[in-house]
């Protein structure tokens, strides 16, 4: 991202699967220092009929803001994320961004 207010910022995208059977995509967005800013994991099953998605974005303050979808053939279910999903999507931002600091990648 090389514009205003988005200069230096860096998103990764990782995609598993083949898109027909199941279907994995994280994707997360880092501040131009190496904070994160968004996380996001997708899993699509069934052709895309059945979704699980949890994502969020990080505030000020480093507290992750988000929401677990559960999408059953069109129909949209969505809960707030529990401490552990916080955790685990935590997570995940920082290996991500690890794996992109060794690769040259920010």
């Amino acid at each position: 991202m090389v514009q205003p207010p988005f200069q230096g910022w860096t998103q990764a995208r990782l995609f598993f699967g083949n898109g027909n059977l199941a279907l994995r995509v994280i994707t997360a967005l880092f501040d131009a220092e190496g904070h994160p800013q968004t996380i996001s994991d997708l899993i699509a099953s069934d052709q895309g009929q059945q979704q699980e998605t949890l994502g969020g974005r990080f505030d000020t303050h480093d507290e992750l803001h988000g929401t677990y979808w559960l999408t059953i053939s069109g129909e949209h279910m969505p809960r707030a994320i529990t401490a552990a999903e916080k955790g685990g999507l935590r997570a995940l931002a920082v290996l991500i961004r690890e794996r992109c600091d060794t690769e040259g990648q920010r």
